[in-house]
């Protein structure tokens, strides 16, 4: 029973380490695109709505054109990804050209930390895409 409380602890730390980091790739983000209105708070908010917003969405794409698997997936990130720089727009309170650059750059933010933290502990590329 002790180790049902610690693996519940486990997964509320990785929720919230996951919130704060994405939201602090958003919050770089906003800063690059240039938005006037920008906090951390809602960096965390928009990282947290996007990211449901997000996965939801592939997830229906993806039932949907189940006989084209690939392309249901990249129909559903499409519309996903507008969807969520619609709402980041509406949390940040900018356009919707800022917003969408904001998103692009968050993305290319954790890309770019997830290779170097694999460079770091000496993986290759070629183990860290999976290939």
């Amino acid at each position: 029973m002790e180790y049902l409380g610690a693996g519940i602890g486990l997964i509320i730390l990785i929720i919230v380490l996951n919130l704060l980091i994405g939201g602090f790739f958003l919050f770089l983000g906003a800063s690059v695109a240039g938005i006037e209105k920008k906090s951390f708070g809602k960096s965390i908010l928009g990282y947290f709505v996007s990211a449901i917003i997000v996965g939801i969405i592939v997830f229906i794409f993806t039932l949907l054109f189940f006989f084209l698997p690939l392309l249901g997936v990249l129909i559903g990130l499409l519309v996903g990804v507008l969807i969520a720089a619609a709402i980041l727009k509406g949390i940040f309170d900018t356009s919707f050209g800022k917003a969408f650059v904001a998103l692009l750059m968050a993305w290319i933010f954790s890309v770019l930390a997830s290779f170097l933290i694999s460079m770091a502990f000496g993986l290759s590329l070629y183990s860290t895409l999976g290939l």
